[in-house]
């Protein structure tokens, strides 16, 4: 397995590392959970799974281990945490030189890290504000680039989750952008109540709430492309599904789609792109395998065109 998912991280296939069944007794495979877990900004997931099994990618890898670690710790201010375990990494017995030489130069690499999260963006208040405008714009171009700026910051250590939930809250006609930051809201656990209409229909929901649907649905998806790309043979219409599958699948919120109802939503996914690449439908071999259901199939094929005309 190690290997297998050494190459998904290489390529920077995070998301297909974690739709993989880890193996819990392999040391680098769970790293590379917890490495894909930060490069996916799940951070509360990452850190949790780091202390259900430190003791295993500590003994595999000490330094890339630690350093998730302090990444994790940094990022959540955690300070006191932080002299703590800079305390129990460097009262471990020796290792390596290597090992030796990375712990004697702890400190200065800690001060480093923490100067990346204050430095990174020396006008953060600027950042947030100039973030604010081009979401309440009204320019989907410009609501798309905030969003990215958004995540950019939240990688820095500097939390947007007020300007989120203040556009959830003043903003109510939902909207490619709108799905996104609900998206957002949903994972960091928001626990106000939202309002928005959907296709003239009102929409009253606490974010919170959907927090292990999303999460868990994103991983069954992400299996579900992985099948794909080992047996469809048109690499267009792979590629196609797997750019438009998340945003498609996040656009649904806050309907849930049932896991036997996968294969309609990938179906109507599959028919997109081959109508775009003028590929008979009935050609596509991998199509043909899924379970569907026409009027399941319909509707996503309405929301993969909005999907289309937004992105």
């Amino acid at each position: 397995m190690s290997k297998k998912i050494k190459e998904l991280f290489e390529k920077g296939l995070y998301e297909s590392i974690l739709a993989e069944q880890i193996d819990v007794n392999d040391a680098e495979d769970l790293l590379f959970n917890i490495l894909s877990l930060e490069a996916t900004y799940k951070y509360e997931e990452a850190l949790n799974e780091y202390y259900k099994s430190r003791e295993k990618v500590e003994k595999w890898d000490l330094i890339s281990s630690s350093k998730a670690l302090f990444f994790l710790l940094i990022y959540f201010k955690r300070y006191d945490d932080l002299e703590k375990e800079k305390e129990h990494f460097k009262s471990l017995p020796y290792v390596n030189q290597k090992t030796e030489e990375y712990l004697n130069g702890m400190d200065e690499y800690l001060k480093q890290l923490k100067e990346y999260f204050e430095q990174s963006d020396p006008n953060k208040d600027a950042s947030i504000n100039n973030i604010k405008e081009m979401l309440s714009s009204g320019v989907k171009e410009e609501k798309l680039y905030a969003i990215k700026k958004l995540f950019e910051l939240e990688s820095q250590g500097v939390s947007c989750k007020d300007v989120v939930v203040n556009y959830l809250e003043t903003n109510m006609s939902f909207d490619s952008s709108y799905s996104l930051l609900l998206e957002y809201a949903m994972y960091a656990k928001v626990n106000k109540r939202i309002t928005f209409k959907k296709k003239n229909r009102y929409y009253s929901i606490i974010p919170g709430d959907y927090y292990t649907y999303v999460s868990s649905f994103e991983k069954l998806l992400s299996s579900k492309l992985k099948e794909m790309s080992m047996t469809e043979k048109n690499i267009s219409i792979f590629n196609y599904v797997s750019v438009i599958a998340r945003p498609a699948f996040i656009y649904c919120l806050p309907d849930e789609i049932e896991e036997n109802d996968l294969d309609s939503f990938i179906g109507a996914l599959i028919k997109s792109a081959c109508k775009m690449y003028s590929v008979s439908l009935n050609d596509d071999n991998y199509y043909k395998e899924l379970n569907i259901t026409k009027n399941k199939m319909d509707k996503y094929s309405d929301i993969v065109a909005i999907i289309e005309s937004e992105y």
